[in-house]
């Protein structure tokens, strides 16, 4: 292979773009214009390559933090009048030891292997992240990062990566299309956020070419270094505005078995469906259209046991939802939220029909974001057709500092008087000579007067009075220091607050938390850093006039450079039940106070080894019984072809003793395995099961997924569901599902 890279001259443009924290200094890459797009092949040896220097002055992440990595990484940026693309040379000695364990698309053992990944912030809002991951087997995983911490790979974009492996390393190739970063190639931003980062599986390290410090995520954007140049002036003149339109039909073809009410009979259904999704972009405007929507390639949920009193929240995985998901985050993430789309067209029975869906996505100037969001579903049996709108705009006001407002309404369209809608306006600001973090929201709801009781987890222990307006409100403020990170943060909910398109834990009262971590850095005799900290919430009545609940809790964990972790936390809590609830199949919590402790130990060793484990042992009161837990998972991979992922959670309760709470004592059993054959980089099978003994449920799927064209995808899927009595077959389904996409324009 002919590379033009390794005897190259090495030059590190770095420009100090205002202090991030400790006077970080943000570098800074240049663009360069090609008239011959490079072949996407992942040999690095076209002509276009050598137009531009190389960029590298990559730093350690782990397990040195701030330490020069032994080996070097370089990459160069082009661009033309459709896409950016991006070739990185990874230099490493021991070609035997580079690991790339998996093949299929979207798996995040990637990351456990061999990886370069390509972090971009293309509206520059220091906040949200588009990821494009390769390992030396081509693998390929893109993901969206919101708001520096939530991570996402069901987002799917349309992009070609490549690698291969040579005498002195292995190299990828990237070429990310601007439609997938919503970008209008006639009017291209100047700057947008742009970070590389290497995952070397031999040393278990990370490098970053900006370096991702504690206590950021690896996908905070606002440390992420910047590109410029692809503003510059292009040969042939500048590329006229983005117009793209792709239809995409699919057709759906199955059995269904479904055990009818007698829980004897059997009923057979077959499947013959259709639908269509249409997206397009005009500018820096996308679209999306959905008719008779189908998510039945969507993954299993992970089987889950809830012992307390308060809903689950459960991750989005459908991706008509999770297009654009970062532009209707609203509120705090699994706490407050307004939108929690799987509120849309999913209930306790499963899917229910969604006729039509439309979003709409925009950015009219560089300071400015908005999205627009209508489903209609059409539920079965008696329950009306339902519309679900949601609207959001957010003005950048520069740093990762904004502001915004957003509306949710669901609206029965057989009865005006069956709605609820939410307002709110928020704000951030981001410290730019310090790194303080300020966050900031307000809300309010209004309920009409024939809607029904909300869904389970749509509120706590609140009560509702109908057609009147009821608010919640919030701020937050963090110091993301290195060494140490202290964080307070108060909200409250008024006890009619309500939100049938989000989530709330819990209403009808205030709640106050704290913490402080520590994080000192040891690197000394293979230990890496410690981290040392505490934290605690408190809630109290509506009235403000007692404490409901508090929990207190501190921690400590070691870290070792070899990826090893241990971790131990200790939580005194004290909670006042004021209704009484069941756990188990039948166990009743009674109403009361309870003082309980819980003390839990466990750790982790090597992800980046082809066997690794996590375990966590807890002891705990539990409502005047006692909790033993056992919790822990396997990953195996042993060939390209082949990963295993076991998960399992253990819980004995018992009572005896107890005078309040005489039982009966119960055991709680959740297994969740995923078995990945990575035969291509376009053909896979997963196979995922999950048994859950309270539950008396065991599902189990196949799913073979062939990405036959770009864009298009044929799925076969098996999925049944199990009477852990008899074992008998419960629901049975046999689906083929396929979709292709037409690009008009």
């Amino acid at each position: 292979m002919r590379t033009l890279w390794p005897n190259a001259l090495l030059t590190v443009a770095v420009m100090s773009n205002g202090s991030v924290g400790h006077a970080q200094e943000r570098p800074t890459a240049t663009a360069v214009v090609t008239e011959h797009a490079p072949v996407i092949d992942g040999r690095l040896d076209d002509e276009a390559w050598a137009e531009v220097k190389a960029t590298g002055g990559l730093v350690e992440r782990k397990p040195t933090l701030r330490g020069t990595p032994p080996v070097d990484t370089q990459f160069r940026v082009l661009f033309d009048n459709e896409a950016i693309y991006v070739g990185v040379w990874c230099q490493e000695s021991q070609l035997d030891a580079i690991a790339a364990r998996t093949k299929n698309r979207d798996d995040g053992s990637i990351f456990r292997d061999d990886a370069i990944s390509i972090k971009l912030d293309p509206t520059l809002d220091r906040r949200t992240t588009l990821g494009f991951v390769l390992n030396p087997a081509s693998a390929r995983l893109d993901y969206r990062g919101i708001d520096e911490s939530e991570f996402r790979t069901e987002f799917d974009a349309r992009w070609q990566g490549a690698a291969t492996v040579g005498s002195d390393g292995w190299y990828a190739e990237f070429r990310i299309p601007y439609t997938s970063l919503g970008i209008d190639p006639s009017d291209p931003p100047p700057t947008i956020g742009l970070n590389i980062s290497r995952d070397h599986a031999r040393r278990n390290a990370t490098y970053d070419w900006a370096l991702m410090r504690p206590p950021f995520s690896p996908i905070a954007s606002s440390l992420y270094g910047t590109l410029t140049g692809l503003d510059a002036e292009r040969p042939g003149g500048d590329a006229s505005s983005t117009y793209s339109l792709a239809v995409i039909p699919y057709a759906r073809t199955g059995l269904e078995r479904t055990q009818q009410d007698d829980d004897v009979n059997l009923t057979d259904e077959s499947l013959l469906d259709g639908g269509l999704d249409i997206k397009g972009q005009v500018g820096r405007t996308r679209g999306h259209v959905t008719v008779n929507t189908d998510f039945a390639q969507v993954d299993l949920d992970n089987q889950e046991v809830n012992l307390s009193r308060f809903g689950l929240f459960l991750p989005e995985k459908r991706d008509f939802f999770l297009q654009d998901i970062e532009v209707f985050k609203f509120g705090r993430q699994r706490q407050a939220q307004m939108l929690y789309s799987r509120r849309i067209g999913l209930n306790d029975d499963g899917e229910v029909p969604i006729i039509v869906g439309t979003k709409v996505v925009g950015q009219p100037s560089r300071k400015m974001r908005y999205g627009l969001l209508q489903v209609t579903t059409q539920p079965e049996g008696d329950t009306p057709w339902t519309s679900a709108a949601a609207g959001r705009a957010r003005f950048e006001l520069g740093g990762g500092s904004n502001v915004g407002a957003m509306l949710a309404h669901r609206q029965s369209l057989d009865d005006t008087k069956d709605h609820n809608i939410m307002l709110g306006v928020d704000g951030a600001w981001r410290g730019e000579d310090v790194p303080l973090q300020l966050d900031t929201f307000a809300m309010g709801s209004l309920t009409g007067a024939h809607a029904a009781d909300p869904q389970t987890a749509t509120g706590g222990e609140g009560v509702l009075t109908k057609d009147r307006l009821a608010p919640g409100t919030g701020a937050s403020l963090a110091l993301r220091d290195e060494l140490v990170q202290p964080r307070i943060a108060y909200a409250y909910y008024h006890p009619e607050l309500r939100g049938d398109l989000g989530f709330f834990e819990r209403v009808g009262v205030h709640r106050g938390d704290a913490s402080l971590e520590i994080e000192p850095r040891i690197d000394r005799a293979g230990l890496s850093k410690m981290e040392i900290g505490g934290s605690g919430t408190a809630f109290g009545d509506a009235d403000a006039e007692r404490v409901l609940d508090w929990r207190a809790t501190g921690y400590a964990t070691l870290s070792w450079n070899a990826g090893y972790k241990l971790v131990s936390i200790v939580t005194h809590r004290f909670e006042t039940i004021l209704e009484p609830f069941t756990v188990g199949r039948d166990t009743e919590i009674s109403d009361g106070e309870y003082n309980m402790w819980l003390a839990s130990i466990g750790g982790h060793t090597p992800g980046s080894a082809a066997i690794s484990a996590r375990t966590f042992l807890t002891g705990r009161d539990y409502y005047g019984g006692l909790l033993l837990e056992a919790d822990g998972s396997v990953s195996w991979a042993p060939t390209k072809l082949l990963r295993v992922d076991v998960g399992a959670r253990y819980d004995h309760v018992t009572f005896d003793g107890a005078e309040d709470n005489p039982g009966p004592d119960f055991d709680s059993l959740v297994v969740n395995g995923r078995v990945n054959f990575g035969f291509t980089n376009t053909l896979g099978l997963r196979l995922i099961s999950g048994y859950n003994l309270l539950g008396d449920v065991l599902q189990i799927q196949s799913r073979l997924r062939w990405i036959y064209a770009t864009g298009s995808d044929l799925f076969l899927v098996q999925q049944v569901e199990l009477d852990d009595d008899a074992w008998t077959p419960t629901n049975l389904s046999l689906i083929a599902k396929t979709s292709f996409t037409w690009w008009l324009l």
